[in-house]
């Protein structure tokens, strides 16, 4: 059992920016989630070629919180702080737009709560994708390699530098070319 009232630990990024119902209004602490216990295993899961540990908190609310342990390089953590407040900002927009609003349209940052100088800890909510898991996704329902893409754009701009060389193009129409493409 959790010691309650001021003894208690808030399971972390339930505060606006971060929270997934983030609305602007003042935080409401008495109603956040309480950690009661961590999970007994620590899993390791595959992201980006890296190695990376995840780890759940079981909060007060009967529901488990998994948070990925990730190292980070400083230059990162920056990059993704400006990450979430352009995403905060993005979403006060959508917001205010009636279409999303109907289509119930939103940005969610995930929240990354800093740890120590290289490590941190970033909200992962299993039921959500990734731009890059959608394409893999998709890729495999139609039967094609993830780099088709790349390898179509490659093969194209080497036939226009080509044409570029022999014929002697104008960089102006070289240009032209790419945008038609």
């Amino acid at each position: 059992e959790y010691g309650g009232g001021s003894s208690s630990i808030e399971i972390p990024g339930q505060y606006v920016p971060n929270c997934i119902s983030a609305v602007d209004l003042k935080p409401s602490p008495e109603l956040h989630s309480k950690l009661v216990r961590f999970e007994s295993r620590v899993k390791v899961v595959r992201r980006n070629d890296q190695l990376i540990r995840r780890i759940g908190m079981v909060g007060s609310d009967g529901r488990t919180y998994d948070f990925l342990l990730q190292f980070a390089i400083p230059y990162w953590t920056r990059t993704d702080e400006r990450t979430v407040q352009l995403c905060y900002l993005v979403d006060k927009i959508l917001r205010r737009d009636v279409t999303c609003s109907r289509n119930f349209l939103s940005i969610q940052p995930a929240p990354v709560i800093p740890i120590a100088q290289r490590l941190r800890m970033t909200y992962e909510n299993e039921g959500r994708l990734s731009l890059d898991d959608v394409f893999r996704r998709r890729c495999e329902e139609a039967g094609c390699e993830t780099d088709v893409i790349a390898s179509y754009y490659q093969a194209r701009v080497k036939k226009l530098l080509e044409l570029r060389t022999t014929d002697k193009f104008t960089e102006e129409e070289t240009k032209n070319m790419v945008a038609m493409t």
